[in-house]
């Protein structure tokens, strides 16, 4: 009877314990809850380009222009065919325009101000300077010149970030 018994008993418990998780750490629950659940594929690229931004984009550095300018041109490339509305943009943006302590010198609305400049640059009227600075910055296979579309995603993405007047 016992021999018989324990493996049920067994078989019972691991059958009770399949749909519980381990408790999260401290650290795990803060970030899970500030993480909306489910991401459109739009909002996780905005969310891997900012993130690109805050790792690469070092005002004041050497070579920090070429690499804002880089991340103007994937940032023009995503707008290009995102459809996020405001309240869309301002859940990926508002984390990283908090206190962000990851270690990395510099101050995230800095670095997006960086790229911003150089996104007015890559949409300007000077086509000479905006392709000029897209092959210093090796942009070549970027989506140059971007419709109206990309340049008014970006426009409200920066306004939204508080970089720019609403019009």
């Amino acid at each position: 009877m016992k021999k018989t018994l324990l493996p049920l008993l067994a078989a019972a418990l691991l059958l009770c314990a399949c749909g519980q998780t381990a408790p999260a750490s401290p650290q795990a629950a803060p970030a899970a809850q500030a993480t909306p659940a489910a991401l459109s594929p739009a909002a996780e690229a905005l969310d891997a380009l900012l993130g690109e931004v805050r790792q690469t984009v070092h005002p004041g550095t050497a070579g920090s222009s070429l690499r804002a300018a880089s991340m103007a041109a994937k940032l023009l490339d995503w707008a290009e065919s995102a459809e996020l509305t405001d309240e869309e943009l301002l859940a990926i943006l508002s984390p990283w325009l908090g206190e962000l302590d990851d270690g990395l010198p510099g101050d995230f609305p800095e670095q997006l101000a960086a790229v911003d400049g150089m996104a007015r640059i890559l949409t300007g009227e000077d086509a000479a300077q905006a392709l000029g600075l897209l092959e210093d910055a090796g942009c070549e296979e970027c989506g140059y010149p971007w419709s109206g579309k990309a340049a008014a995603l970006l426009e409200r993405l920066m306004t939204l970030a508080g970089l720019r007047e609403a019009p």
